[in-house]
């Protein structure tokens, strides 16, 4: 038997187009904060839940399960906008931009994690709210870097586009020096 894991992640993907704005939106903002470590826009996706280490056999059955718990769910579109940081400005982890249509998210985020509980996997306990991240910091920026964030808050992008609820899919993350990169293991596709 093999002890082979991988790292997997459940998300909602975002299309090339949006995508595209989301590069231009980090161009723009690259230049007012540059202690930012931006994430390469091939790699942008609403995550739902990360479920870390698990075996490949476990990735085959979540699969047909999250297909079926996602059937009933009505697609739809949601629109991407606005910027944020957590957990705030004095000490940024996450810069984002947000995904309206919340409740409905937050539908399927439920229904993914209905699955995730029957196979007794991890379940984040923080609060789960829709974003897509352009960057992360990885050290607490100097004062004149929290006040660049915090104008940069201020003045928020208008709509970079919509983004369409279509489809969740289950992910294998593979680490690699140049960044990570994603391959869609199985898709649960919403109805209509």
């Amino acid at each position: 038997m093999s002890d082979e894991r991988i790292r997997a992640f459940i998300a909602i993907p975002v299309p090339t187009a949006l995508r595209d704005r989301l590069a231009a939106e980090q161009a723009r903002l690259r230049e007012r904060l540059p202690r930012a470590s931006w994430v390469r826009p091939a790699g942008i996706h609403l995550t739902l839940h990360f479920l870390g280490d698990i075996s490949p056999n476990l990735a085959g059955r979540l699969g047909p399960e999250l297909a079926s718990a996602c059937a009933p769910l009505t697609a739809f579109q949601a629109t991407v906008a606005g910027l944020g940081v957590f957990p705030g400005p004095s000490r940024p982890r996450v810069l984002w931009v947000g995904v309206s249509r919340g409740e409905e998210l937050a539908g399927i985020h439920r229904a993914c994690r209905s699955v995730l509980a029957r196979r007794k996997l991890r379940i984040e306990r923080r609060p789960w709210r829709p974003h897509l991240t352009l960057a992360r910091f990885r050290q607490r920026p100097p004062r004149e870097g929290v006040a660049a964030l915090e104008a940069t808050l201020a003045e928020p992008p208008d709509q970079l586009g919509s983004l369409p609820v279509d489809e969740v899919c289950l992910y294998r993350s593979e680490l690699r020096p140049d960044g990570a990169r994603y391959h869609v293991l199985a898709r649960a596709p919403l109805s209509g």
